[in-house]
């Protein structure tokens, strides 16, 4: 839980592109958890993260579910596979408000978007020495 840590004061005087005072902010909280079992040469693991966060409006959300598997081919080789899921919302009111706080600071960053599913798939070796 992290309270109002690094967020605005009320009477920053920042406003939204319409005016509208920038207030209500709560930095969030977040959990995750995960499981996992060995067997022999074989990992795999299941978890689960979620957040949310107040942002001058209605909250944001995340949920990302984590899907990997490690195979052991030698010892301090091993091959691994991971499939994520995610599943982001947050609302016009508080893209708003992020527009507003960050204006003028060079920032090259993708325009935002209220919703945002996908999925990651990452293949991949390990060398350990």
């Amino acid at each position: 839980d992290n309270g109002r840590s690094r967020q605005p004061h009320k009477n920053s005087g920042i406003v939204t592109p319409e005016g509208t005072p920038i207030s209500g902010f709560n930095a969030g909280r977040a959990y995750s958890f995960a499981t996992g079992y060995t067997h022999g040469l074989d990992k795999v693991a299941l978890g689960y993260y979620h957040s949310e966060r107040k942002f001058s409006g209605p909250k944001s959300k995340a949920n990302i579910y984590s899907l990997t598997y490690d195979r052991q081919l030698a010892p301090g080789l091993s091959l691994f596979g991971e499939a994520n899921q995610f599943d982001l919302k947050t609302s016009q009111a508080t893209l708003n408000a992020q527009k507003a706080i960050y204006q003028g600071s060079n920032n090259t960053l993708a325009a935002p978007t209220t919703n945002n599913k996908g999925h990651a798939i990452v293949v991949g070796g390990k060398f350990k020495f």
